[in-house]
């Protein structure tokens, strides 16, 4: 399910070889959605980690094809 993906992501996330402190922090978690704040210069760079942790945590779960996730990034948060 989305909350088990969302738990792995959170897991992987955590382990990245990346300082997130130092130019990125996580600022809100709803359903299967993560925001992160971050400065401009390194919004690709982290969007990809982003992405990266949720399509290895989908395949944990389903083998045979990529779940992809869709980064998108924001001057401001909006739903």
């Amino acid at each position: 399910t989305a909350i088990v993906l969302l738990r792995e992501r959170l897991l992987n996330l955590g382990i990245q070889p990346y300082d997130y402190n130092a130019d990125a922090k996580l600022v809100s978690v709803v359903h299967d959605e993560t925001s992160v704040e971050c400065i401009e210069e390194k919004a690709n760079e982290i969007s990809k980690i982003q992405q990266a942790c949720m399509e290895d945590a989908g395949k944990i779960f389903v083998k045979s094809m990529l779940m992809p996730a869709n980064p998108v990034i924001k001057k401001h948060w909006d739903h």
